[in-house]
């Protein structure tokens, strides 16, 4: 990513430098001269005026003042002078442009390091330069892209004028030059359109909401847990928040960010979530010391940070996530090279600041904690971050066959509730090294945690976090809401009702993409081009051994018994290197034959498998190739799942067979000349379409499988 940053901000506006002083060098002794040529029409002009029979003379040669004037006038009314003044704007152009973008993109790397240095420092410094680093980086990335378009507009401009003045202008050459023009007009536009288009960066280093899954609960909802949360936040020494949520994804969190609840309902101010599942785990003491924690991210001097840096930083990463997954799924690829360099800047922006953040976030975590373990105990908020992280993959688990379409349950939380009574909750001792996530924040490990605390890691404290789950399912949280099974039942269906919805939408486009292929395709290799190549490689070394032979026998003066046998020699290593490489084209020959790859809608097979293997266990692909006139190859590589069966191959035994690479778990093929499909030759890009769609169709398909849908 760095090298593709210093690419596009540093490397490419000096080659436009380098190259526009090159074009100044090559028009410099023209506009040298047409410069002496203005100055004598001046004087000419001049004098014509004053004295017009005066007497000039130029190398050697007397003229009058008018004929030196009409012979001035015309060279300067001349086309090539014409040309060459466009010229020397336009190699101003590249220079000028490709070097203010250099001064630019150095500008806003050397900005971006100094400013992840400084932040080291304090976290004042920390929110000063990020806030600042933050506003000046589009516009300073607007500039340097719309540069380099007007640097790479004027060095087609130059080149044309120059290519028009020098050659005479009649077929293939009027053809070079109308092209020409036609890609200058086109990059003019892209720089219009780019400059649209770059809009986007801005809103790429502008935070985006926080969006949640979940209810916005009122105090008539939940009077209990509204009246918890205000005690709370008055032995805290902070404001209470203006929203709760109480939803079944998250972990406890607070944020002062916009939050989106079920993509309709924005929050604004300080919001709290609190999670159902876990709050049902928790004792009341470690829910306590957990929502303190969160609360003591607002008093002191971590206020500040929580309310204007840590949303913000978030949010910029959620921005740049966002760009790049829309960049991803678009097909036009200028809007991939206009964004590239934003998303790149943007991933280097953000890492300049990792360390920082990262160091200020252990002391703020810490700081934290010890609110929460003033307001509860240390021994209850160390047992709830022990419990979170013991009962979280399970918890995990159950959510993954919800998003997954598989779990039908009216109420989520009896059912992972009973899961954890059944099964039990692992030791907590083994997530002592754990880091629990979080929206906003990074958290230091569980144990440093706990150290900071003063609290002893003891049998006692492991025991406690890791206790079985005993208690009914509402009971630690019953008195908090109105009816919290209402609730409960409430947030279940509504987030079941959106993951229905979402498979439902997927199962309309899975069903007519698996729908697409119903035929199968069989890949095979045309080796003519390649044969050829070689065939004629192998005449030239049969002829050359056949000269070489000759020369050796015409160098032998005498004949006897010993030259005998080294000639003998020779012609039977000469025989043998040529009877191999004729064996070489023969082989080739023979598995081009074969049918390489068979593409089936949900299978690929060929001599290569023993079996057919399922293309749903194929998660990528790329197909590179080499192609010269005399000789093309190409290389074709699967991903494979890294939860998937591994293919069973057939024993090497043949030239060009499919190679299976275990540890990386890749098929790798080369392809000795160009690849047909169905007998009929193909591009490159319509193999490339051939595999993806045939991946495509496979995955939609393995998709429907595995969501059985109520008709």
């Amino acid at each position: 990513m760095r090298s593709r940053l210093f690419l596009w901000l540093l490397i490419l506006p000096l080659i436009l430098s380098c190259y526009g002083g090159w074009q100044y060098y090559r028009t410099s002794e023209l506009t040298e001269a047409i410069d002496n040529i203005k100055l004598l029409h001046t004087e000419a002009t001049q004098l014509l005026q004053t004295d017009p029979e005066v007497i000039m003379e130029i190398d050697g040669t007397s003229f009058t003042v008018k004929q030196i004037f009409d012979k001035t006038n015309e060279i300067i009314s001349s086309q090539e002078v014409t040309f060459n003044e466009f010229q020397s704007i336009f190699d101003l152009g590249t220079i000028g442009g490709g070097a203010l973008s250099l001064l630019l993109g150095g500008f806003a790397i050397l900005l971006c390091m100094r400013s992840g240095i400084v932040a080291r420092k304090s976290r004042d410094e920390l929110l000063k330069v990020f806030d600042r680093c933050r506003r000046l980086l589009p516009f300073i990335l607007v500039g340097q892209m719309t540069l380099i378009g007007i640097s790479i507009f004027s060095l087609i401009s130059y080149e044309i004028l120059w290519f028009i003045n020098n050659f005479e202008m009649r077929g293939g050459g009027a053809k070079i030059i109308v092209a020409a023009g036609v890609a200058a007009l086109a990059i003019l536009w892209c720089i219009i359109k780019g400059i649209a288009k770059l809009k986007h960066c801005f809103a790429m280093f502008s935070p985006s909401a926080s969006h949640l899954t979940g209810k916005s609960v009122t105090p008539e909802e939940a009077p209990g847990l509204w009246q918890w949360i205000n005690e709370l936040a008055e032995q805290v020494g902070t404001e209470p928040p203006d929203n709760i949520v109480v939803g079944l994804t998250e972990c406890f969190f607070v944020t002062s960010y916009p939050v989106c609840v079920n993509n309709e309902q924005v929050l604004e101010g300080r919001t709290l979530y609190f999670p159902l599942i876990y709050g049902a785990l928790l004792s009341r003491e470690e829910s306590a010391a957990v929502i303190g924690h969160e609360l003591g991210h607002f008093t002191g001097e971590d206020t500040t940070y929580s309310l204007h840096f840590s949303p913000i930083y978030a949010g910029m990463n959620r921005s740049i996530d966002v760009m790049i997954s829309n960049i991803k799924d678009k097909e036009d690829y200028y809007s991939r090279l206009v964004m590239s360099p934003s998303i790149y800047l943007g991933i280097f922006f953000i890492q300049q600041f990792d360390f920082a953040v990262n160091h200020w976030s252990r002391i703020r975590e810490y700081a934290a904690d010890a609110v929460g373990a003033r307001l509860s105990s240390a021994q209850a908020i160390s047992s709830a971050l022990l419990r979170i992280s013991a009962v979280s993959e399970a918890v995990s688990q159950q959510l993954s066959v919800l998003f997954a379409g598989k779990l039908k349950a009216d109420e989520l939380l009896p059912v992972i509730i009973d899961n954890l009574r059944e099964n039990g909750i692992p030791d907590a001792n083994q997530f002592l090294e754990n880091e629990l996530t979080h929206p906003t924040d990074t958290h230091p490990t569980t144990k440093s945690r706990i150290e900071a605390l003063k609290q002893p890691i003891e049998q006692e404290l492991l025991d406690y976090a890791s206790r079985p789950v005993e208690a009914g399912h509402y009971d630690n949280i019953d008195d908090l809401f109105a009816d919290a099974k209402a609730l409960s039942v409430e947030l279940t269906q509504n987030l079941s009702g959106e993951i229905d919805e979402y498979y439902q939408e997927q199962r309309q486009i899975w069903e007519e993409q698996a729908a697409s292929l119903s035929e199968t395709t069989a890949l095979t290799v045309s080796s003519k081009r390649n044969l050829m190549f070689l065939l004629t490689l192998i005449l030239m070394i049969i002829v050359g051994s056949g000269f070489f032979l000759s020369f050796m026998i015409k160098e032998i003066k005498e004949i006897n018994s010993g030259n005998i046998l080294v000639i003998l020699l020779i012609f039977a290593v000469i025989v043998s290197v040529n009877l191999l490489c004729l064996l070489f084209p023969i082989i080739i020959y023979k598995r081009c034959k074969n049918s390489m790859i068979i593409l089936e809608p949900t299978k690929i097979s060929g001599p290569d498998f023993q079996a057919p293997y399922p293309l749903h266990n194929i998660i990528d692909f790329n197909y590179a190739t080499f192609d010269s006139f005399l000789f093309k190859s190409s290389t074709l590589t699967f991903e494979l799942a890294d939860n998937a069966t591994l293919p069973d191959m057939t024993p090497k035994k043949r030239l060009g067979r499919g190679k299976l690479k275990k540890k990386k778990r890749r098929l790798f093929y080369y392809f000795g000349g160009t690849l047909k499909a169905n007998g009929k030759k193909i591009s490159d890009q319509e193999v490339i379409e051939i595999i993806h769609n045939y991946l495509q169709a496979a995955h939609a398909q393995h998709a429907l499988n595995q969501h059985k849908f109520d008709e």
